[in-house]
């Protein structure tokens, strides 16, 4: 049948999935920017695992964390794409062609 944590969502998992790739964004920022070492994601999600896994947090901390996460993940998305374009040369120009404007 399922989890019945995950089939008790309903509607919610559509957010769960969402914050889910946004975090990966983050992560996958947080991984470039240490020079490829995993040790900062593992210390970030344990730190994330502690403060919204535990019983005392369910609710408006889980929740406002995960909300957090969802914003820097999609700000770390823009900050990779843009770290991507920057990656991309341009078409080399032929010599000797020009447009013509009217």
């Amino acid at each position: 049948m399922g989890d019945p944590t995950y089939t008790a969502m309903g509607a919610g998992i559509v957010g769960w999935m969402l914050a889910l790739v946004c975090g990966s964004f983050l992560l996958s920022w947080m991984t470039l920017g240490a020079r490829g070492s995993i040790v900062p994601v593992l210390l970030w999600h344990a730190g994330f695992d502690l403060l919204t896994a535990a019983d005392q947090s369910a609710g408006v901390i889980a929740s406002t964390i995960s909300a957090i996460v969802m914003v820097q993940g999609l700000v770390c998305a823009w900050l990779l794409w843009q770290r991507g374009r920057a990656n991309v040369s341009p078409a080399p120009r032929r010599a000797g062609r020009r447009s013509v404007r009217t």
